[in-house]
């Protein structure tokens, strides 16, 4: 009975050490993800009133947001799709400072970005 319980916790901690070890490497390639991700101040010049969708992705963070534009200036950013965290109080900072260069969510680095990013990706003319 000893060696059945001394073979079930060196299984057990192997186990542990296995999941830590995958999550470091999932959250390094994750900050790696995110750190790839360029945003580029917001510039509405040419922007015609209406209603935007954006998106961005930073692996298992997939943001989309509706963004309106009216008279050259922002003035509605909601989430269009599940976004983890409530981005409302960020939305509100950027609509305020008609920028993307303010503070995102508390505790929400990646979620920060990747809705800046979708943010900018809806407003940016693609070709």
């Amino acid at each position: 009975m000893k060696r059945f319980l001394r073979g079930l916790l060196i299984g057990v901690i192997g186990l542990v050490v296995i999941i830590v070890i995958a999550g470091f490497s999932y959250g390094t390639a994750l900050r790696k993800a995110a750190d790839a991700i360029t945003i580029a101040p917001l510039n509405l010049a040419g922007v015609a009133d209406g209603t935007y969708t954006g998106s961005a992705v930073i692996m298992h963070v997939k943001p989309q947001v509706s963004v309106i534009v009216a008279g050259g200036r922002i003035t509605s950013i909601t989430p269009s799709a599940s976004v983890a965290g409530n981005i409302a109080p960020m939305a509100d900072r950027i609509i305020a400072a008609q920028s993307l260069d303010v503070d995102g969510i508390s505790g929400a680095t990646i979620t920060t970005k990747a809705v800046k990013a979708a943010i900018s990706n809806a407003v940016t003319p693609h070709d």
